[in-house]
């Protein structure tokens, strides 16, 4: 089992292995990060069939195991409280229960929470922050119903959230400010057996339910996060065009939806909100590479401003001018100046500089004439400016040799034209 993470100093995944394991152990993982970021990993031991934990203590990962006693660990999903204590829903496939575990002081204690039936695959786990509660959404395969689970080992809350039958599988959990539940979800629309995706939320006294996407066979490893204004975004897997696709709510029973990636990519999705509500997006890519996929909304970008030239508008040939340039970004991004001094010489572009951006060069023109300056901006998306231009004028450079000019003003009487001449240039 492997861990990924983004190294923005080096713009770069740094990627190790969290657990050599036997015989594989990437069945059913699930990560939260702690107040710290810290990585807290729940998953399944295919080998010794067991639920087991890996936390990073900053130094190297320590691994333990949750539960050994049964087939059990299946459908792992893990939350942390408000005090970074790790939960996990899974399922104990030697008995067909839903199971809970959560660590008290250095010790895992395991609890049943349904044994009603076959119950607790596709289990999901979030925890109310608020009050520290658990909510855990799971499968009844016994009537295919979609259930909800929510307390503590001291008191259970069990409901059926849709009996309409063929549905459950792969839901996905979220909790609101509001303290709310959201759940994603897949329905068997019969007899084509097709997929369709659903959505349920609790209102307080009942079951919002809704479809969210019906266009053919969709729906599958949905994972749903809620932003701050307690709007669900959702991502799965379209498996009759092998995309990854995005649902977001906008109205009482409207959604947006889109696709994301495409071509044989969507398995195994997991989705989160940065603190700005853009979407991260994991995924599987069952391409000839079986790729690990990461993909995120790009957030809107405006141009940074045309840069404001200032400098003197007469110049002299030979003698270096100088000229400021400056330039703000409506969006606060990192900027950068480019500046053609047509003279086929360029600056380049210039460092990134925090907004409002200052750059200031000296250039010097060795020929007469008006010369143009050209100046962009670039942000550090790449996105660029329109140009500004600025004028200056070389005029006639009218120096002339001290020795000469003092020969010719000691004989002007021998050259009268050159008399009028410097007459012009001493003026």
């Amino acid at each position: 089992m492997k861990y990924v993470k983004w190294n923005g100093t080096t713009s770069s995944w740094d990627e190790e292995t969290v657990d050599f394991g036997v015989g594989g152990v990437e069945i059913g993982t699930s990560l939260a990060l702690d107040s710290s970021d810290t990585p807290h990993i729940s998953y399944f031991d295919f080998a010794k069939s067991d639920l087991k934990y890996a936390k990073w203590n900053g130094a190297t990962w320590d691994i333990e195991t949750v539960d050994p006693l049964g087939d059990v660990g299946w459908y792992s999903s893990i939350a942390l409280d408000s005090s970074d204590t790790p939960h996990i829903s899974y399922y104990d496939i030697t008995d067909k229960n839903l199971l809970y575990a959560t660590k008290m002081g250095s010790t895992w204690f395991s609890f049943v929470v349904d044994s009603a039936g076959d119950v607790g695959s596709y289990s999901s786990i979030a925890v109310d922050k608020s009050i520290d509660k658990v909510r855990i959404s799971y499968l009844d395969a016994t009537n295919y119903w979609l259930k909800y689970a929510g307390g503590d080992p001291s008191y259970w809350d069990i409901r059926v959230v849709d009996p309409s039958g063929d549905i459950g599988m792969w839901t996905s959990i979220a909790v609101d400010s509001q303290g709310y539940q959201h759940i994603s979800y897949i329905k068997y629309i019969q007899p084509s057996e097709y997929a369709n995706l659903k959505y349920a939320k609790w209102t307080g006294y009942t079951w919002d339910i809704q479809f969210v996407d019906t266009t053919a066979n969709v729906g599958y490893f949905n994972s749903i996060a809620v932003d701050s204004n307690d709007i669900p975004h959702i991502s799965y897997f379209d498996l009759t065009d092998y995309d990854l696709k995005f649902a977001e709510k906008t109205g009482t029973t409207t959604w947006f939806r889109e696709k994301v990636d495409l071509e044989y990519v969507g398995w195994h999705t997991s989705i989160a909100l940065d603190s700005d509500d853009y979407a991260h997006i994991s995924y599987y890519a069952a391409t000839h590479y079986n790729d690990l996929r990461y993909a995120t909304e790009a957030p809107p970008n405006n141009p940074p401003d045309a840069p404001t030239i200032l400098a003197n508008y007469k110049g002299k040939v030979g003698v270096p001018h100088g000229f400021s340039f400056f330039a703000n970004d409506p969006d606060g991004d990192d900027i950068c100046f480019f500046i053609d001094w047509n003279d086929t010489i360029t600056s380049g572009w210039t460092a990134l500089t925090p907004p409002p951006a200052h750059y200031g060069e000296y250039h010097t023109w060795y020929t007469m004439g008006m010369k143009t300056v050209t100046a962009w901006t670039k942000d550090r998306h790449g996105l660029e400016s329109y140009p500004s231009t600025y004028t200056v004028e070389m005029p006639r450079n009218r120096a002339v040799s001290n020795l000469l000019l003092n020969y010719l003003q000691n004989h002007q009487n021998m050259f009268p034209l050159i008399q009028k001449l410097l007459q012009r240039l001493v003026l």
